[in-house]
């Protein structure tokens, strides 16, 4: 059935949502039968992102239900409000998958120092070409837009067990029933290609500071470029290969060095890693092992990442190298008893108890935040009674090398499946469907919907 109408209502479950919407705006509303006896009411605007969730969500709950996880565990709910408060600290890719899944059954508050999403593996490309930086970057608001999530900007500096303590934010604390770490990681020297709105980021906590920040270092390099001065990049890891490869794509008249200790794609073995090798030195990028000796360039620091959850220290959770402990379940390992089932955590920040340690990237990431959104939601349907929970099973590890925007290098496990142009488009659909997904685009969010995590 197909109307026009001014104002409509969206039904799943029972549940019904009023939409009002401006008498001239045209509203397309259509029905299906459901499996059930429920009724689906979609209701399609130029940006239909209440219509694409409500369409969508039952097709993600049942692949979180078959991928997400391989095994269960039995154990006893907590018994929480009708519609409970979540805290979600932190808004990445974790934070954000969460928060949509999440969105129509919790109350949810997010806490994130900056105002934007960020495409944190765009950012190098996006420092090399301005143009590139605005389609990886959008503002929170909108990503949050239509999902009825507050949005508090500040740091949390103490996690306790039913409440956290903020600073540089407009309240002081955040009362909870949940709450689930997403907090990721920071650069350990700088903010270059990962901003996290920490002490001594914040001219990187708003979008209008990023671009302005990311468009002075533009500057210099050009400048450096002009004046025959070398740009030196430190670390041959990801993010120093990647960024390497953009410098010498973007500035092809700049001298690049490239300062590997370990040598280049140190994670990597085999034809993956001897290809990006073989690529820097058929472009003339300089791999060195050693200090250069220009003192006068632009040196761009990519050493790796540290996590940074001391605010979870009082709750005893955290590993030697300050990760958050979880089970298989992303329940925090704590000695508090009132805490205990009530926090989870997820994303880069987490060590995964009697599970292998996997990549600091989007993929584990998310999927961690899908056995996270799982067991909340059978937490919450179980309501005090025995609950079935998930629990992470063995994930495939993926890795998109960029060697500027028409070469890359693919690989599954550390094998080489794909190079060249090919390689490259993969990383391209992944960036510009993921950034509609955020966005609520109807593409981006239906290929995501379908994507499992293994």
């Amino acid at each position: 059935v197909i109307c026009v109408a001014p104002t409509s209502a969206a039904m799943c479950g029972g549940a019904e949502i009023a939409v009002q919407r401006d008498v001239s705006t045209p509203v397309f509303d259509f029905a299906m039968n459901a499996s059930r006896t429920d009724c689906i009411s979609v209701n399609f605007t130029l940006y239909p992102r209440a219509a694409v969730r409500s369409l969508l969500s039952p097709v993600m709950r049942c692949r979180r239900r078959a991928t997400a996880g391989r095994r269960n565990r039995l154990v006893k709910a907590t018994l929480a409000p009708e519609r409970p408060r979540l805290l979600v600290i932190g808004g990445g890719f974790a934070g954000l998958g969460l928060i949509r899944d999440l969105a129509d059954s919790f109350e949810i508050t997010v806490v994130e120092p900056k105002d934007y999403f960020e495409f944190t593996p765009g950012i190098l490309r996006g420092l090399c070409d301005g143009n590139h930086l605005k389609t990886i970057q959008v503002p929170l608001s909108d990503a949050l837009q239509g999902l009825g999530v507050r949005h508090v900007r500040g740091r949390v500096t103490q996690l306790q067990a039913r409440c956290a303590l903020l600073e540089n934010a407009d309240v002081d604390q955040v009362q909870f029933d949940y709450c689930v770490i997403t907090a990721g990681t920071a650069c350990r020297k700088g903010c270059l290609w990962k901003s996290t709105g920490r002490p001594g980021e914040e001219n990187h906590a708003s979008l209008k500071s990023r671009c302005s920040e990311l468009a002075r270092l533009r500057e210099e390099l050009r400048q450096a470029s002009e004046n025959k001065k070398p740009a030196v990049v430190v670390g041959g890891g990801l993010g120093g290969v990647e960024l390497a490869a953009e410098l010498r794509h973007y500035f092809p008249d700049l001298r690049v060095v490239l300062r590997a200790r370990g040598g280049v794609l140190p994670g990597l073995q085999g034809r993956g890693q001897r290809y990006a090798a073989q690529w820097l030195k058929t472009n003339g990028v300089e791999v060195t092992g050693e200090s250069p000796e220009e003192a006068d360039g632009v040196v761009l620091d990519c050493t790796g990442v540290q996590v940074e959850c001391q605010f979870a220290k009082g709750l005893e959770c955290l590993d030697e190298s300050g990760q958050v402990r979880v089970d298989k379940t992303m329940q925090v390992l704590t000695p508090c008893p009132e805490a205990f089932g009530r926090i989870f955590a997820a994303g880069d920040c987490v060590s995964v108890q009697g599970m292998p340690s996997y990549g600091k990237d989007a993929y584990p990431a998310e999927a961690m935040a899908e056995i996270v959104a799982t067991n909340l939601e059978n937490v919450l349907a179980a309501n005090g009674g025995d609950c079935l929970l998930r629990e992470l099973g063995g994930l495939n590890q993926f890795l998109v090398c960029s060697l500027g925007p028409h070469d890359a290098v693919f690989c599954a496990n550390g094998i080489m499946v794909m190079s060249g142009w090919p390689a490259a488009k993969v990383k391209e659909v992944i960036e510009v469907t993921k950034m509609q997904q955020v966005r609520g685009h109807v593409m981006g969010s239906t290929m995501w919907a379908l994507v499992p995590h293994f």
